[in-house]
């Protein structure tokens, strides 16, 4: 059963308490139960089942998807044709001696723009480590040390 049939279901079952409701405040003590309440417990009774068969549908269902992942990668890393991943710096030089199919220049070029990004990347912690006095440093170091050659 779909939600939407379950939903209308539950409503049905509502607006059945709601008149039932009316009709025992409306009514006085002792009186005799009325067609309303034979439809109710039928109702609740497919109710709790549907919900019930929804619930173990769900559970089936996400205990599916959480396997889902794990197992396509499982049936492709399990294939003939299966490429395997490759992680670091050798891989990094393989992929990019592929991207240059051959062509020494390319991968020159390739290799050019790597190394200057990863000074680009290391230039300001190189910079920083080392102690490269500022120009008033210096100026302040010439000053003092004419002065005591004196």
């Amino acid at each position: 059963m779909e939600d939407s049939e379950l939903d209308n279901l539950s409503r049905t079952l509502q607006a059945r308490r709601s008149n039932e409701a009316k009709r025992a405040i409306g009514r006085k003590n002792g009186a005799t139960i009325g067609p309303a309440d034979t439809q109710v417990a039928p109702l609740e009774q497919r109710l709790a089942e549907e919900m019930g068969k929804r619930d173990t549908l769900a559970t089936a269902l996400a205990a599916q998807e959480a396997g889902r992942n794990a197992a396509i990668e499982k049936a492709i890393e399990d294939s003939p044709n299966a490429v395997r991943k490759r992680a670091g710096l050798a891989a990094k030089i393989e992929a990019m001696s592929a991207l240059a199919n051959g062509n020494l220049e390319l991968l020159a070029v390739i290799l050019a723009v790597e190394f200057l990004s990863l000074c680009l990347e290391l230039g300001p912690l190189w910079a920083a480590s080392m102690k490269l006095p500022s120009s008033l440093a210096a100026a302040l170091r010439l000053i003092t040390t004419s002065k005591r050659r004196r």
